[in-house]
């Protein structure tokens, strides 16, 4: 029986980074049946007494324990002290750290060493974390066992020591899959050689919702019926652009909801996908006139029953990229409003899915009425088209989803070499 770790994975309130770790532990299930999976997870005190456990539940597979050397705390000052200095002693008391690992089959990175940041200025809170990413990578390069990237955006770095590091680290591994084109040709481009790179696509495409029959009862919590249509869900983000201040994305928000009220007759559900995310979902409800159209969804549902809500819209409009994941998945037209990580919502969104047409790119040349003008366009661009851009993104998604099953395809092969003898770390 095939034993596999799964390590550096983020908070699991993060709903994106729960519909990866349940895309990779499906795909893992459908393409290695049988296999043990541990995750190390850093957040590890913080889940154990309810995400973690539910996750347990659902997957008897599973076993989630603490990460040999990353801690969170309150602090980031803390959190990155704290986690250096363990890391540091385990670097010196190899054959601990080298124990601990030594058990599974092959170890697998589950995080993505990318700049959340549209920006090509050196950003610290970005270079120490994907400082940590790398050092974990290398932690776990000490064993004679595979150890896999998995489905990875990489770069771009703004740090040239950054992309030192990473050259060093990732040239050791043995595998690395990536979601999108971009990523892939920035590793060949700053010498990153080694190891095989293959193309795959995001794990969060696996994410299965529930079965429709109980979206009802979902949307009843909410005041929703599904016979208000059009339903729209509109999915905000902290992370903006520096092109667009929070106040005035919050109104720029708020005004293509009026719109969508006014103009269409829409009901809104206003959808946070990720726990820092919350806030401004709230404060774009409070800024509408029309309350009476909207609800806010409760964060507290989980990955799987936020996709089943998205799956029951008519359109949704989002600037959280694996919100957008979860639409384009289910066939749900559905218009990106792009304000960080570019490459991977125009390398996967846009290219992998065909929906380059309703991406819109929040940048320096913002100007609020033209851009206001361009997405009450794309909305009704789109609505006139649902039929046929639900088509194509069901189309889309059969190729997608083979290519997304694809690593759990060349992880078993990787371990299968391990065993056969023919694997040299």
């Amino acid at each position: 029986m095939y034993k596999i770790a799964i390590l550096n994975t983020t908070h699991f309130e993060n709903k994106g980074s729960m519909g990866r770790i349940e895309g990779l532990i499906s795909c893992l299930e459908q393409t290695i049946p049988g296999c043990e999976i541990t995750i190390l997870h850093r957040y590890f005190k913080q889940d154990e007494q309810n995400l973690s456990q539910q996750l347990v539940a659902k997957y008897n597979s599973l076993e989630i324990i603490e990460h040999p050397w990353y801690r969170e705390s309150n602090s980031s000052i803390m959190t990155v002290m704290g986690s250096l200095v363990r890391y540091i002693f385990l670097k010196f008391r190899k054959a601990s750290l080298k124990s601990q690992l030594q058990q599974y089959d092959t170890i697998v990175d589950l995080n993505l060493i990318e700049p959340d940041k549209c920006t090509a200025r050196v950003d610290l809170e970005d270079l120490v974390g994907n400082l940590l990413t790398l050092l974990n990578i290398s932690s776990a390069n000490i064993t004679d066992k595979p150890m896999i990237v998995c489905s990875a955006t990489i770069g771009p770095f703004a740090s040239s020591f950054l992309r030192n590091v990473a050259k060093r680290v990732l040239n050791e591994v043995d595998l690395i899959t990536l979601r999108e084109h971009y990523s892939k040709d920035y590793l060949y481009h700053i010498g990153i050689n080694k190891p095989e790179t293959v193309l795959t696509a995001d794990l969060a495409f696996l994410l299965e919702p529930p079965d429709m029959s109980e979206i009802p009862a979902i949307l009843d919590q909410i005041e929703v019926s599904l016979a208000d249509r059009p339903l729209v869900g509109i999915g905000p983000t902290a992370m903006m652009d520096p092109s667009l201040p929070r106040e005035e994305y919050i109104k720029f928000m708020a005004d293509i909801s009026e719109y969508l009220i006014s103009n269409k007759g829409a009901t809104i559900i206003y959808i946070a996908h990720t726990y820092q995310d919350r806030d401004i979902a709230e404060a774009v409800y409070k800024e509408i006139n029309n309350k009476e159209k909207a609800r806010i969804l409760p964060f507290e549902l989980s990955a799987e029953e936020t996709k089943g809500v998205i799956g029951s819209c008519d359109l949704f409009i989002c600037s959280r990229f694996h919100a957008l994941v979860a639409s384009t998945s289910l066939g749900i037209p559905t218009i990106g409003i792009v304000a960080y990580s570019r490459n991977k919502f125009h390398g996967i969104i846009g290219n992998m899915m065909g929906q380059e047409d309703y991406l819109i790119d929040i940048d320096s040349n913002f100007k609020y009425n033209a851009y206001l003008t361009k997405l009450k366009d794309k909305i009704n661009e789109i609505l006139k088209n649902q039929s046929s851009v639900s088509d194509e993104l069901k189309e889309r998604y059969k190729y997608v989803r083979k290519q997304t099953l694809l690593n759990g395809e060349l992880i078993k092969e990787m371990i299968d070499k391990g065993h056969s003898g023919d694997y040299e770390n």
